[in-house]
């Protein structure tokens, strides 16, 4: 993948595992922004191999160095790594997204769920006019907040928005039945992914930890699970009353009749006309609509239905959108194995095509972000269903993972970003190699030169695992110091 000079024929290629890297002897390797002419081939599997990595854990040490490199091509094989064990961990959202969609779909085949509450007047009776101030018999429409279901005991929103929207096929009362199937689901697809006692509900038999379970990078991996349809009716996990206190449902949030989720950024790249192909894939980070100040990757899918449902025959009729939040802050911490384990002062990042963080630390934010935000209107939050109020205003204060999604990478001031970016377009998908660019931190004032190692994800999504680590770190990692004539791990050398 690499081309080992810059006069090398145009012909000739140097698999990863033939050319040797900085450090590591033979012929040097030439940085993908230093070539006269790039080029890339698909990197095979022989190329995985780790021998240019400094090898395993030391159990005589505190110090772990199963990550230090002392070459390029090492660093390649642990960013490859740490990238194929990154993909796997979002790939498992998209295969629970892919189960919520055949669930519902199979569901409809049998006639939608016995019991739940899908019954607009039934929901529209089941205010908690106590908790709320209303007098007994107001309902929930009367209360604002749509068709909803208010009850102090449920175990998931549902929410029919009395707006314009209507369905393909069907009305907004057979949506529901549809979307209800999702609370015999909902609950346990994202409890099981979060530590016990973060669970919304009790489950009786699932464990989500013990001794035959691998313990969590993070205390909860999903947020919220929710469907929403074409006619904008709703099914959320958790329910918003255990998360806010009663009384409060996803109506408090969305308002009544001036809501519509077309245009919300995580249903209109699914609807028949922007996704023709029909697949399950990932929201680039966004702003989240029910939590102020949280921003949100999402496991996105749309669901189709043919068949017989509540009178009605769909001929595979687009029915809703749903879908799995993860907060940026929650899986922060799972590129932590790069920062200062390569070498010291590296770190990793996982971005999109145009260098738009996807997942980034805390720690890394303040290495190479600003201190404090900027001033940009986006910045803020406004409650769009109720008075306009400012819900959250990130504007000039301490920078945090959640405001990168407002600034990009490429619009940052200390390093040649855009140039990156043009590095990181040119590969292929499954490939990867390596820049050098000159990086200043917050704070300092000296710029030092960083070997940018990257592959471009294949599947899943098209996001770009990216490790940083100083080029004089690597250079020196293998460094010998003698000292009256033997080495520093005490063997004698010969002059």
């Amino acid at each position: 993948s690499f081309a080992a000079a810059d006069d090398v024929d145009e012909g000739e290629r140097q698999p990863v595992s033939s050319v040797g890297g900085g450090g590591g002897g033979g012929r040097r390797l030439v940085p993908r922004n230093k070539r006269k002419r790039r080029r890339t081939t698909t990197t095979t599997g022989s190329e995985q191999n780790t021998a240019n990595t400094t090898a395993t854990n030391s159990s005589t040490t505190s110090e772990d160095k199963s990550y230090k490199i002392c070459s390029v091509l090492g660093g390649l094989d642990v960013t490859r790594y740490v990238s194929s064990n990154a993909r796997r961990f979002f790939e498992g959202a998209i295969e629970d997204v892919e189960l919520i969609r055949e669930y519902v779909s199979e569901a409809a085949l049998n006639g939608g769920i016995a019991g739940g509450m899908h019954d607009l007047h039934a929901m529209d009776d089941s205010l908690d006019w106590r908790g709320r101030g209303f007098p007994q018999g107001t309902t929930t429409v009367e209360a604002g907040i749509s068709h909803a279901d208010d009850r102090f005991d449920r175990r998931m929103d549902r929410l029919v928005v009395t707006n314009s929207n209507v369905p393909f096929v069907g009305d907004k009362t057979t949506d529901m039945a549809m979307l209800d199937a999702v609370s015999f689901l909902f609950p346990w697809i994202v409890d099981r992914k979060s530590s016990e006692r973060k669970w919304w509900i009790d489950h009786r038999n699932g464990r989500s930890e013990g001794p035959s379970k691998e313990p969590f990078l993070f205390e909860s991996l999903y947020s919220a699970a929710w469907i929403g349809s074409y006619g904008d009716a709703w099914a959320y996990y958790p329910p918003l009353q255990r998360v806010y206190g009663p009384p409060f449902t996803l109506g408090d949030v969305t308002g009544e009749e001036m809501y519509s989720s077309h245009d919300a950024p995580f249903i209109r790249p699914n609807l028949p006309w922007n996704d023709p192909s029909r697949e399950a894939s990932f929201r680039t980070p966004y702003p989240d609509s029910a939590v102020a100040g949280l921003s949100m990757i999402s496991a996105v899918a749309p669901v189709y239905f043919e068949g017989t449902f509540g009178n009605y025959t769909y001929d595979d009729a687009y029915i809703a959108s749903t879908g799995l939040d993860i907060p940026v802050s929650s899986v922060s911490s799972l590129l932590d194995v790069l920062e200062d384990r390569l070498s010291e002062r590296s770190f990793g990042l996982l971005v999109d095509p145009d260098l738009n963080p996807i997942v980034i630390s805390q720690s890394v934010v303040e290495r190479i972000y600003p201190p404090r935000t900027g001033f940009e209107d986006v910045r803020v939050t406004y409650d769009t269903a109720g008075n306009g109020e400012v819900l959250d205003d990130r504007r000039n204060v301490t920078y945090r993972v959640s405001d990168t999604i407002h600034q990009g990478l490429v619009e940052l001031n200390n390093a040649d970003w855009s140039g990156l970016r043009d590095d990181v377009r040119g590969l292929n998908p499954g490939e990867r190699d390596f820049s050098e660019m000159g990086l200043t931190f917050t704070g300092e004032s000296t710029s030092y030169e960083f070997y940018v190692m990257y592959e471009r994800w294949k599947y899943v999504a098209d996001w770009i695992l990216i490790a940083f680590a100083p080029v004089d770190a690597v250079e020196n990692a293998i460094r010998v110091h003698v000292v009256d004539g033997r080495s520093r791990n005490g063997t004698r050398t010969s002059s």
